[in-house]
Parts: C-alpha cells; sequence; structure tokens
C-alpha cells in the first residue's frame, strides 16, 4: 500500500508539470519585433518570389522540366537565406511530361484561333493536321454502330454543348468560420476506381469527359474504357472536350463551399493519360474553351461542316531515378544541446486572430489549435529549456487560447482550456519508469522482481488554465493493472497542488502488497476497497506543491464507501 500511492502521486505531479511547461520569463525585444515588421511591410520579396514561380517557371506538372527548374531556384534561395541541407527527397512517381508545342484553329467555316489546352501525359499529333471535326454521343453500346467506319480522320466533339449562364453565383468568396473549421480537418478520400499510375489509356478517369458520354461512374466505367478503345480502333485524330457539365465548383482544397466557374475563355482542363508503362498510348486530347467549344457544337447543329487545323507536341520522360520529389531545407538550431534535434509536431494547425480594442493597449490573441498524431517530447522541447522532457508519446491536443490584451503579467491575463490525450507515454526518468512498471506488477497481483517490463502509460482529460490556476477535469492515468482518475488544481506562482480521485486495481490491497506477513494483515481491508467488480478501489489525495508533494488514501470516502 505504501508503494502504490506515492508511485501514483508522482505520476500526477510529472503529469501536471508537463502539461503546464513554459519557458523561462524573458524580456522582449520591442526592437528586433518593431525591425521584423518593417522587413516584412516595407521591404517584403513575397511578390518576387511568387513572379519568379509563376511567371518564370510558370505552371509546372511532377516529372517535368519545368518542375525541376523552379526546385532549383528555390535550393538557390534557400542557400542565400542560410538555411542548411537544402536538397531534393525523390519518391516513385511514373514517368514525367511536359507540352513542347500547341495549336488550334478553326479553318471552316470562319477563321477562329481557338482557347484550348492539351491535357496531361496526353501524346501529340506527330504534326499540324487539319480534320474535319464531329460531335458524337455515346450513351450505350448500342450507339456505337451508329459511328462504326465514319470517324477516321476525324477530331471528335465528345461532349454535348453546355449552358453558360451569367456571372449571377458566388463568383469571390470569403471564407467564413464554418469553412476554416472545415479546412482544419483532414478528410479520408472516397476510393475510386483504378488510379492514375499505370491505367490504360484506354480507361480514363471516372469522370473524364474526353472518352463521350455523359456517365463514367460506378457501372459506366466499363462502357467509357469501351469508348475509348473504340475511338481509338476507328482511327480518331483527337478528342475535344470543354470541362465538366458542373457550372459550380469547390472554392478550393475539395472544400464544399462553392462558386460559379467563371467561363469567358478559362479553361479547366482534364483528361490525365497513364504514367505508367502505356504513358502516350491513347488519343490526344484537348480542353477547350467552352464558349468555342459550344460554337462548333451549334455549327455542326446546323449541318454546316466544321474544320480545324491541329497541331500538339508533347514529350514524355522515363523514370531512370523517381521523378517525384519535395524540396526541403532545414533552419539550423543555435541550441548548444539541442540544435541537432529535428522537432516534429505532427498534424498541427493553428487558427485564431490578432485584434485590438480601443482605449486598451496591446492586442487579443484568440487561437485555436489542434495536434493530431504528434508527439509529446517535441512539444516539450519548445516549452522547456533542457536536455529531456519528461516523458515521450503520442500526442492529441486540441485547445483555445485567449490572450487579452491589458497590463497584467501574461500568465495571469492567459486563458487555455481543451483536451489532450496522451498515449504509449513512458518517463525519461529511469527511476520514476522502474516505479511504474513496479506498480503494474502489484496492481495485477504479480511480483515485480520477476519481471522486467517497460509498461507506457495512457493519459487524457479535459483542462482549463486561468489566472495562473490549471485545473484539470476527469483526468485518467492509465497503466497495465491499474488506472487512476483524479480531478483539481494547480497553482503555477506557488506550485500548489490539490487533487482528489480514485486509483481502480485489478489486484486487491493484500495481493498488490506483494505477498508475506503485510499481504496477511491487509486481507482484513480488503473488503474495505473491493468495489465494482474491481479488485481495490482507493479513494486517493494529493496536496503540497509539485516538489514537494503529500499524497495518500482519503479514509473518509473510503469509509462512506463511496
Amino acid at each position: 500500500m505504501k508503494r502504490v500511492i506515492p508511485a501514483l502521486s508522482l505520476v500526477v505531479s510529472l503529469c501536471v508539470s508537463a502539461l503546464v511547461a513554459q519557458a523561462p520569463a524573458e524580456n522582449i525585444d520591442y526592437a528586433a519585433i518593431a525591425q521584423i515588421r518593417d522587413e516584412g511591410l516595407n521591404r517584403s520579396q513575397v511578390m518576387d518570389h511568387i513572379s519568379w514561380l509563376s511567371d518564370v517557371y510558370g505552371p509546372r506538372l511532377t516529372g517535368g522540366p519545368g518542375i525541376m527548374q523552379a526546385s532549383d531556384w528555390a535550393i538557390r534561395k534557400f542557400n542565400e537565406w542560410g538555411l542548411a541541407n537544402a536538397h531534393r527527397e525523390t519518391w516513385p512517381f511514373g514517368k514525367g511530361w511536359s507540352l513542347v508545342r500547341f495549336g488550334a484553329l478553326m479553318v471552316e467555316p470562319q477563321i477562329q484561333p481557338l482557347i484550348g489546352f492539351p491535357g496531361s501525359w496526353t501524346p501529340g499529333t506527330k504534326g499540324t493536321v487539319t480534320a474535319d471535326v464531329l460531335s458524337v454521343q455515346i450513351d450505350s453500346e448500342a450507339d456505337f454502330e451508329k459511328y462504326r467506319g465514319k470517324l477516321a480522320g476525324k477530331i471528335v466533339l465528345t461532349q454535348p454543348e453546355r449552358p453558360v449562364p451569367m456571372l449571377e453565383g458566388l463568383i469571390v468568396h470569403r471564407m467564413s468560420e464554418k469553412d476554416f473549421e472545415e479546412a482544419a480537418t483532414t478528410p479520408i478520400p472516397q476510393p475510386r476506381g483504378g488510379g492514375r499510375r499505370g491505367r490504360a489509356a484506354a480507361d480514363p478517369p471516372d469522370d473524364d469527359p474526353t472518352a463521350g458520354g455523359r456517365g463514367g461512374r460506378g457501372g459506366m466505367l466499363s462502357l467509357t474504357a469501351k469508348i475509348a478503345q473504340f475511338y481509338k480502333a476507328e482511327g480518331v485524330v483527337a478528342t475535344f472536350n470543354r470541362g465538366s457539365d458542373n457550372i459550380m465548383a469547390s472554392i478550393g482544397s475539395n472544400l464544399s463551399a462553392q462558386q460559379q466557374h467563371t467561363d469567358g475563355g478559362t479553361i479547366f482542363p482534364t483528361g490525365n493519360g497513364s504514367r505508367g508503362a502505356d504513358a502516350g498510348t491513347g488519343l490526344p486530347s484537348v480542353t477547350l474553351a467552352v464558349e468555342h467549344y459550344n460554337r462548333m457544337v451549334r455549327v455542326l447543329a446546323k449541318g454546316i461542316p466544321v474544320k480545324v487545323e491541329l497541331n500538339i507536341d508533347t514529350k514524355f520522360y522515363d523514370e531512370a531515378t523517381p521523378n517525384g520529389f519535395n524540396t526541403i531545407a532545414e533552419i539550423p538550431g543555435t541550441d548548444p544541446k539541442l540544435k541537432d534535434e529535428v522537432v516534429m509536431l505532427g498534424a498541427l494547425t493553428a487558427r485564431g486572430a490578432i485584434v485590438g480594442a480601443e482605449g486598451i493597449k496591446g492586442r487579443t490573441v484568440k487561437v485555436h489549435v489542434k495536434i493530431d498524431g504528434g508527439q509529446i517530447e517535441d512539444v516539450l522541447r519548445l516549452a522547456i529549456k533542457g536536455n529531456t522532457p519528461v516523458m515521450t508519446g503520442q500526442l492529441r491536443l486540441h485547445a483555445d487560447l485567449n490572450l487579452p490584451a491589458g497590463p497584467d503579467d501574461v500568465m495571469e491575463r492567459l486563458e487555455l482550456g481543451g483536451e489532450f490525450d496522451i498515449g504509449g507515454a513512458r518517463f525519461t526518468d529511469a527511476s520514476v519508469q522502474a516505479r511504474l512498471s513496479d506498480l503494474s506488477e502489484r496492481a495485477r497481483g504479480l511480483d515485480p522482481k520477476e519481471s522486467s517490463r517497460q509498461v507506457a502509460s495512457n493519459l487524457r482529460g479535459q483542462f482549463r488554465l486561468a489566472r495562473s490556476v490549471l485545473s484539470l477535469h476527469d483526468a485518467t492515468f492509465g497503466i497495465p493493472g491499474a488506472t487512476a482518475r483524479v480531478a483539481g488544481r494547480y497553482g503555477l506562482s506557488n506550485e500548489s497542488l490539490e487533487f482528489d480521485g480514485t486509483v481502480r486495481m485489478h489486484a486487491t490491497v493484500s495481493q498488490a502488497a506483494g505477498g508475506g506477513v503485510k499481504s496477511v494483515l491487509l486481507k482484513v481491508v480488503d473488503p474495505l476497497f473491493r468495489k465494482d467488480g474491481a479488485g481495490a478501489v482507493l479513494p486517493i489525495r494529493i496536496r503540497g506543491s509539485r516538489n514537494e508533494p503529500k499524497f495518500g488514501l482519503d479514509f473518509r470516502r473510503a469509509l462512506r464507501r463511496e
């Protein structure tokens, strides 16, 4: 019994220390902050950097020369800025592709340059070709016969005309709190048929309009493949499409909010070809501006021939070495003991605002922080100066931070609340970890001397920090054989502890004593602490300070049989 309560109390004290860890107070260098603001506001290079990437290197696809040139520029910049180890980390991608030359001109019934862009990984036309244009609508296999023997040497329009409405919908979207909340999530992608890498040229994406037909999902996938094979076998020169049927699209990043397509010559290219060994074996495809596409459909509907002059020149790049890469560099640390450490916070997102109030000095800071899949030791390294954090383990943290403006000390103004979950935790202090392992064995009625097992812990709960007081609500600490649930307060200013809770063990009190005379003597109290199917439920209380905690059983609660 003397071993069980102190061990759990020590663990609670260490966990509290980890949660409220903070770097020592330091003087704020307002001159340095002013200099940083001046650089950002008056000598910003952001627009010049964007110009280099967008204007000089332009649109670039993975595996092509454009993205490699942009990467070389970025590495040179990283080195100029003093970053360390600027390099590319590669990964397998498949064949690369680039557009060498493109031109499309309607030559009959009138001359009109066509606004368009070839689909990525599309093959070329092997020079300039002039061909009649034919509008094709295949909705079932029965429709093949209508076009058999009629498509050789033709350019095929694979879709019907699409209405082009006035710009009446949402054009510019200002993200709301709901949008930010959605953007902070990581949705699980829905599985789709096939995959782009190595897909046969006759098997375009499910939503690829280049294959013809209005379907293309689910059961229509086989028809889509057959249509592509049919065009190839019939000798079609190229296919034209005008993009999606939808006039609305996501505002970006697959968010649910929608905005209207601007059209007006804006192109939304579609139809990615294969990057595998069969790359370049399909038909050339081009996405046209919907207005130019619709004009040809309407002219053909009047029985007037349409002829187009087309030239597509593309290039494929074999994957002798991995074509995919990320360009990265490191900011070297200056701490003599931690400069070689790499800190990874996992999936961290933070969003909020900094606002001022009339008549109050300073700014109010409000931030919502989410860490999913992070490591508690990395967070502690950022918060505490020292060699080794008190614990390691996986961290999930969702918290809201509010720092009102005002003259008071930061810790008096800081408000922080949320929930945390630390899984697979191990304490870096060998003596603490040993005592924890000892507790786990005793809580299961085993002899610690016969086991060298190092147990992992789990800690979760809700917390709130306000006016330098940390409150824990329904915090749970679990190890094999025992679970402690505590609630209470920790004062940051005086490091005072005031926690109450219960420890639930698989073993009885006498079994946890480890055998011998103690076990025999303690059998008499086993019924007092046996409860709800557990071997023992011990009411505990922790008082004192972080450095000198006072812990023990709460006999009054035990006698009340709570």
